[in-house]
């Protein structure tokens, strides 16, 4: 009887450290989940904000295009003298 329960005390013990042991693991691979898709994120949102700041650019550019003074985008007709 003695051996009876020392033999499922000690498949309990391997049963639960087995169990331990896929949770680590699956708590491993979770966190490097959460890792790739932070740096997912991280590139995505640098890439948005090269893509703005290119749309910022131009945009002023074509602003100080269309709002420069008219004695800058047109030559000064001649004196009639």
């Amino acid at each position: 009887m003695r051996e009876l329960e020392e033999e499922s005390r000690r498949e309990a013990r391997e049963e639960r450290e087995l169990l331990f042991k896929r949770l680590a693991e699956h708590e491993e691979q979770a966190a490097a989940a959460r890792e790739r898709e932070m740096l997912l994120r991280r590139r995505e949102a640098e890439e948005s904000r090269q893509q703005l700041l290119a749309f910022q650019q131009g945009l002023l550019a074509m602003f100080g295009m269309l709002c420069k003074p008219q004695s800058q985008s047109q030559p000064e007709p001649p004196p009639l003298d």
